[in-house]
Parts: C-alpha cells; structure tokens; sequence
C-alpha cells in the first residue's frame, strides 16, 4: 500500500534532482570530479538492472545521472556550496 502508483513516471527525475542536490556539497563534488572522465557503473548482484548492472546487463542510469552530474560539474553549470 506504501507503492506510488506513478512510480515509473517519476522515478527518473526524482533521483536526477536528489543526485544533483547531493553533488552539490564540495567533497561529494570533488570526488566525483576525481572519476575524471570514467565510465561509471552501479554494479550489483540484486538484478537491480535499470539503476545500474548485474551479470553485465542492465540500463546504469544511476552511473548515467552520475556522468552528466560529473560533466554539468565540469562546465559549471553546478553551483557548490556548503550551505546544503
């Protein structure tokens, strides 16, 4: 009964803002732009294959937010801050 029944239609831009928020803190964000230009996978063994991979299938959009997360941080288009 907890289950949103739009779900699947909000899922994606509720984890791109929750993912932009957190990237936002300075250490979060220079870790990430440690990555450099890597290709970031979330690798599980849950079957979780639309956030990340699992017996080398799977969408990764988590790693997917996480590199243009990362590029929009490179370009500046992210403020960083300390007051989140």
């Amino acid at each position: 009964g907890l289950e949103r029944t739009d779900w699947d239609g909000i899922r994606l831009k509720l984890m791109i803002d929750l993912v932009y928020l957190k990237f936002q803190k300075p250490h979060l964000a220079s870790l990430l732009l440690d990555t450099k230009s890597k290709l970031l996978i979330e690798g599980n063994d849950w079957d979780d294959t639309f956030w990340g991979v699992c017996n080398e299938r799977g969408k990764n959009y988590l790693g997917r937010i996480l590199m243009n997360i990362r590029e929009k941080l490179k370009q500046g288009e992210i403020t960083v801050t300390n007051n989140i």
